[in-house]
């Protein structure tokens, strides 16, 4: 079991690759509750530890691993036999009994977990779903402003890092809107490499305006003054060189920054 928890958190996994280990994970337990019931227990049932293990160990995965109720079912089922055929084959007096006694209370742990499971994976599934604007999936905030909110997001086939910007109706007013949306129109046809590209566009079924732009990696330039002190001259001068030229492109274009400053610039390498 230690080398499947290594194995999962050591590194992002393939969703195949997580459901087989939770599903070996689960069946070898089973297993080893069963076997904990071979043992001597003063005269006591010897059943009744692992039933409690075994019990609370698939309420545990139901809280705690998103699964379809039918998988939780299932799993649960093959957790459970080897126990209910341990009983009855380790039992003294009344073997029937004593694993239709264990299949009840089994039977009650599965269907509680199967319950479990189908309200944590339908409050996931909605979650997924508000995260989703248009084709894309919003992973992580990582600004914000007076008028939105920005996101890091992935594209559902392209798979590329992407930043969102949504505009909400209560933060900006229609007429904000209108005029971003005019100026993403018009940026989006912008070509100078040192202006953030503009992928797409678009409202929400709410009525939130978005755009998708290019999700660059690297420091703001308030960021690396802050770190390094006052740059020299010839970075400054070549640093700010780019700044003005693709603002002169905008300008040309009928663009305006209103936002101007060291906090929007991003100090990156490209190619």
């Amino acid at each position: 079991m230690l080398v499947m928890w290594v194995y999962v958190g050591s590194a992002p996994r393939p969703g195949r690759a997580l459901d087989a280990v939770d599903a070996i994970g689960i069946t070898v337990l089973g297993f080893a509750f069963a076997m904990m019931a071979t043992g001597k227990h003063d005269g006591e049932q010897a059943e009744l530890v692992p039933l409690l293990a075994v019990g609370w160990t698939l309420v545990a995965r139901a809280a705690l691993v998103p699964s379809h109720a039918v998988r939780t079912a299932v799993l649960g089922f093959t957790a459970t036999t080897p126990l209910i055929v341990m009983t009855y084959v380790i039992a003294d007096q009344a073997p029937v009994m004593r694993a239709i006694y264990a299949s009840f209370w089994t039977s009650t742990a599965i269907i509680t977990t199967t319950v479990i499971s189908r309200i944590i994976y339908g409050l996931v599934r909605q979650v997924r779903q508000a995260m989703k604007v248009g084709q894309y999936t919003l992973v992580e905030s990582i600004g914000a402003g007076g008028m939105g909110v920005v996101y890091r997001a992935d594209h559902a086939l392209l798979r590329r890092p992407t930043a969102i910007k949504l505009l909400a109706a209560d933060k900006a007013g229609v007429t904000d809107i209108a005029r971003f949306e005019r100026e993403v129109q018009v940026t989006s046809r912008l070509t100078h490499p040192n202006t953030v590209a503009i992928y797409d566009f678009g409202r929400t079924p709410e009525g939130v305006f978005y755009y998708a732009m290019e999700y660059l990696e690297g420091l703001t330039l308030e960021h690396l003054v802050k770190a390094s002190g006052p740059l020299p001259p010839a970075r400054a001068i070549h640093l700010v060189s780019q700044v003005c030229g693709a603002l002169h492109e905008a300008h040309v274009s009928g663009v305006v920054d209103r936002d101007v400053k060291p906090a929007n610039v991003i100090v990156t390498t490209r190619g």
